[in-house]
């Protein structure tokens, strides 16, 4: 039937989450289906099987100030736990920098490790990838800053899938426009 507005049928709206929880259900997946942003909109929060460790892996050289900011947010603003913070310094020279990586070595969740070569940034993170065994890997950019809880967690849920070869986050420029929405290939 046709109706004037979304709100004359508002029985259709549980209908429809029920109807979406039970097709995953039939195939296998778990999760839950929440309200999305807006009327009729729903997200799909897979449960994360076996909690895996995750290896976010920031290079960087020098600007303490951005590296600082990024790994503050990633403590701070982190709802999964099971994660270790992997920087990788391409040559620093820089005093605050220095400071800033001593003041890191108490904690137990950040590794400092040294690719002592000329900036390449696929060789360095390959480099990286051999310092741990981490089962996920989150390659991470030392000028981005954690905003939403759930960043780690919700890429995790896809990231899982046997059908998802690997996942990235939206991201933002200051001012609140979209930066990167993600890739399409294979079209």
């Amino acid at each position: 039937s046709v109706a004037l507005s979304m709100t004359v049928k508002t029985y259709a709206f549980p209908a429809a989450k029920k109807a979406i929880k039970e097709f995953l259900d039939a195939r296998g997946r778990k999760a839950e289906v929440l309200d999305g942003f807006s009327l009729g909109a729903y997200r799909i929060k897979y449960h994360i099987k076996d909690h895996p460790r995750v290896c976010i892996i920031i290079p960087t050289r020098d600007k303490a100030s951005l590296l600082k900011q990024c790994i503050s947010s990633i403590l701070s603003k982190t709802d999964y736990k099971n994660y270790e913070i992997m920087v990788v310094d391409n040559q620093s020279s820089e005093k605050e920098t220095v400071d800033y990586y001593n003041s890191l070595k108490s904690n137990d969740e950040i590794k400092i490790v040294h690719y002592n070569k000329p900036f390449n940034y696929s060789e360095i993170n390959n480099f990286a990838v051999n310092h741990t065994d981490a089962e996920v890997i989150v390659f991470l950019n030392n000028d981005t800053e954690v905003i939403n809880n759930e960043w780690l967690s919700s890429m995790l849920e896809f990231a899982q899938r046997e059908d998802v070869g690997a996942v990235g986050a939206k991201l933002y420029y200051p001012d609140d426009t979209i930066q990167h929405a993600g890739l399409i290939v294979g079209i």
